[in-house]
């Protein structure tokens, strides 16, 4: 075991080594083999000692990245998904990328919240999706980051959206009756198929509306016919 420990690119401990053979203490294994323990000592202290080289290569050159890498991100890259093992030897380097982590992170934001508050002044206000599509977000994160911002921007844009949406179908109902008016006065029934194919200006062409406003329109024309 020890010889296959040696053979291995990222040497187990001697006393891991121990322990898996079912002993408590590395000592034993050095009284039989020293000389294979000492070599797996001294190749798991080279193996540490690149491994931290690794380890700092990689926080120093995150230093420099655009934009600059979390230390989660950096951690993850180097194999460690949780925990971190080499917070002792490094920790000024560590709060160096952190402190450069969180003012890029400051920077982003405040970039972003200048996009959605310029996107509350616009006319028309624009969708929620096409915001968060501009700013390369989702909008689940964005309503999590600009709490506030975010529901005004919802609320604009819902607003804008019912009132387009009432405008298309006044503007329906409207042609809709000119159209019933100018085929009663020619003596021809309007339908809602006829009316519905002689819709031109409403881009919405709704049959229940349509329908809405022949029944509405022959009413009037009756109650006019049956004056005195």
């Amino acid at each position: 075991r020890l010889e296959s420990a040696l053979a291995e690119a990222s040497p187990p401990s001697l006393r891991a080594v121990a322990m898996e053979l079912g002993y408590k203490y590395a000592a034993s294994l050095y009284r039989w083999f020293p000389i294979l323990c000492r070599r797996l000592v001294a190749k798991r202290r080279e193996h540490a000692g690149r491994r931290r080289r690794q380890i700092e290569a990689a926080f120093r050159a995150a230093l420099t990245e655009e934009p600059a890498p979390t230390l989660k991100q950096v951690a993850r890259r180097l194999g460690y998904k949780a925990g971190r093992p080499y917070d002792r030897y490094f920790s000024p380097l560590l709060k160096r990328v952190a402190a450069r982590a969180r003012s890029d992170f400051q920077q982003q934001k405040n970039k972003i919240r200048s996009v959605l508050e310029a996107a509350l002044k616009k006319e028309p206000p624009p969708l929620m999706h096409t915001i968060a599509r501009r700013v390369g977000l989702t909008r689940s994160y964005l309503a999590g980051l600009f709490s506030d911002l975010w529901q005004k921007l919802g609320a604009r844009s819902k607003g804008h959206r019912m009132q387009e949406s009432a405008s298309k179908r006044q503007l329906l109902q409207q042609e809709a009756r000119e159209i019933a008016l100018r085929l009663l006065r020619t003596g021809t029934p309007p339908t809602r198929r006829m009316v519905q194919s002689m819709i031109t200006r409403s881009p919405i062409k709704s049959s229940y509306l349509i329908n809405k406003e022949i029944r509405r329109v022959r009413a009037e024309v009756q109650k006019l016919r049956a004056r005195p």
